[in-house]
């Protein structure tokens, strides 16, 4: 299928799941290829990861910056039980989410994958796009336990 018939079918089924992200940025993509913009293209497909990595981070830090968030709430935040525990989720999800990253810099068509996976589900269990670096780290965690560490 030619790249912009792909675009074209992300697209469609961006609207079609109500899954405004996917439909922009395909449709992003796919005015950028149109009108020719490859090195713009070669620039996102090196650089967009690490830029919306920074993003996210910043948008979790913001309310710290904004004080909407003390370091008391924090403090008393993990002296509970289910603070320990989001505190321990949060390390593991790091963890999990280096080894994703790692395997997406190793095996980047493996996120095609994850995209599919991530529609189906959207379409099948209303779930969440959280994006592909949970999808590739969980993906990595998948590898590892069946033996296929660095065979995907």
């Amino acid at each position: 299928m030619a790249r912009t018939a792909q675009l074209a079918l992300l697209i469609v089924v961006g609207l079609l799941t109500n899954t405004s992200i996917l439909a922009v940025s395909a449709g992003f993509l796919f005015v950028l290829q149109l009108a020719g913009w490859n090195s713009l293209l070669d620039l996102l497909e090196k650089k967009a990861l690490p830029a919306g990595l920074l993003f996210l981070l910043l948008a979790i830090l913001a309310p710290l910056a904004a004080g909407g968030a003390q370091l008391a709430d924090l403090m008393s935040c993990i002296s509970s039980g289910t603070g320990l525990l989001a505190l321990a989720g949060g390390i593991l999800a790091t963890h999990i989410n280096a080894a994703g990253l790692d395997l997406l810099h190793r095996h980047p068509r493996l996120g095609l994958g994850m995209i599919l996976g991530s529609l189906l589900g959207i379409i099948l269990w209303h779930g969440v796009p959280v994006g592909p670096l949970m999808a590739a780290g969980i993906t990595a965690l998948f590898l590892e336990l069946f033996g296929q560490r660095h065979r995907p």
